[in-house]
């Protein structure tokens, strides 16, 4: 005999949980299929299966975080507390989520959102090309304690982060707005006793060889590799997006000189699964090390200390607000229209950046589509009399993650149902080490 916990919603959607003492649920064979539940709404399995090996690493992973006692112990916790209930209505799952960097489930569902928010403006950008910026690696044996070690990481940061809007003032100055999309991350080194951090920048390709001569000029860099980058444009060997990248590239390494080289940045033309590379993670959780998978949690740590509020992804070049209409006040004619002229390109750039990432009427066609959802699957109408039909809804089920991990759902009656985590997923546990 066992006892499962299973939950119910009344008519103001409040949670009723209750206890079902019976037989032990039947353990599903390593080679048989999980069993669905018999109803026309019922998802294939893959889709809790996908959600069950998401939260036991999670699971996981932040205990072996809270078991450090760190500043963040906290948040760790609420990660146990991510998806421990699946509400299924129809072929939607809804549930509560941390949103926590360490958390896998959080990050697909982040992944997955930005990915459809700025798809259109990933395709925009002419010749793109991807930017990676990097420095030194940091070590925490350099150090006298974690502390010292969190704070360097910090300031490296935000050193970072300051001459990276620095390069956009530059080129604004030769009135050129980089166009694009940056990405920061900082991942553990491949031994596990340091960090990584580094940007991703995604930039638009519109660039001209003379904007190029004097920004190289005027930044003092080397004259030969100026002219080595000219003659392989002139040649065809090399597109504008290129050059543009490898002009940052080169602000970037005069001003890191002697903590970063040119292997560690990377200027490449952008694909199809740039997007990916861009929204992936903010931090990687598993290294190789010895040719086997490892994870760091004691750098993990720290690296979640010194990110802590860090915005990972930022829209560069374009107008994100909304421009304020300061050309009505003034009286003066002239100083009225060149007031509107800044505002007009300022709205125009707004208006494109609303349309790019779908803002102008998100709300307003997410509303729409789910009222037609909604009725589509609730009413439908008899074509002889016209009367309108009820037609059953799609019945909710609930599934609860239980302490043996995997989501258990009990519904009318019904046979127990496993989505058991795979072996695979098990074995990866064996990697953790708070070393």
């Amino acid at each position: 005999m066992s006892e499962i916990i299973t939950a119910t919603i009344d008519k103001r959607r409040h949670f009723r949980w209750s206890t079902i003492t019976g037989p032990a649920p039947v353990t599903v064979k390593k080679l048989a299929p999980p069993l669905l539940i018999p109803n026309q709404y019922a998802t294939k399995s893959k889709t809790l299966l996908k959600r069950a090996n998401s939260k036991y690493i999670s699971d996981a992973l932040a205990s072996e975080l809270i078991a450090l006692n760190s500043p963040l112990k906290k948040k760790y916790k609420t990660t146990l507390n991510c998806s421990r209930v699946l509400i299924q209505k129809g072929k939607k799952f809804t549930s509560t989520y941390c949103n926590c960097k360490w958390c896998l489930q959080c990050n697909r569902i982040r992944t997955g959102r930005l990915i459809n928010k700025y798809e259109l403006l990933t395709q925009y950008l002419p010749d793109s090309h991807l930017v990676t910026l990097t420095v030194r690696n940091i070590y925490r044996h350099d150090y006298d304690s974690d502390i010292s070690f969190i704070q360097d990481l910090k300031y490296c940061q935000k050193q970072m982060y300051k001459f990276f809007r620095t390069i956009q003032d530059r080129f604004r100055k030769s009135d050129i707005n980089i166009k694009g999309i940056r990405a920061f991350e900082n991942i553990p080194t491949q031994d596990g006793l340091g960090a990584r951090p580094h940007i991703h920048w995604q930039i638009d390709g519109t660039f001209s060889l003379s904007v190029f001569s004097a920004m190289w000029k005027r930044e003092k860099l080397n004259s030969e590799d100026g002219l080595i980058l000219i003659d392989k444009f002139m040649s065809g060997e090399i597109s504008a997006g290129t050059l543009k990248g490898e002009l940052i590239v080169q602000m970037w390494l005069k001003r890191f000189a002697g903590v970063t080289d040119r292997k560690g940045q990377d200027v490449k033309k952008c694909t199809a699964g740039t997007e990916k590379e861009l929204f992936k993670y903010q931090t990687k959780i598993f290294v190789i090390k010895n040719g086997a998978r490892s994870v760091p949690v004691r750098m993990l740590d720290m690296i979640y200390q010194a990110t802590a509020g860090v915005k990972s992804i930022v829209i560069t070049g374009f107008n994100m607000r909304a421009p304020r209409a300061d050309y009505l006040k003034i009286k003066d004619v002239e100083q009225k229209r060149e007031a509107f002229e800044i505002f007009s390109k300022l709205a125009k750039e707004h208006i494109l950046y609303q349309s790019l990432t779908k803002a102008l009427t998100a709300n307003v066609n997410d509303d729409l589509e789910s009222q037609e959802t909604e009725l589509s699957e609730t009413l439908s109408v008899d074509i002889e009399t016209g009367e309108i039909i009820q037609t059953p809804e799609p019945p909710v089920n609930i599934y609860v993650w239980r302490s043996d991990n995997w989501y258990c759902s009990e519904l009318d009656n019904m046979r127990a149902i496993k989505f058991k985590v795979s072996n695979k997923t098990r074995k990866l546990l064996a990697s953790f080490n708070s070393s």
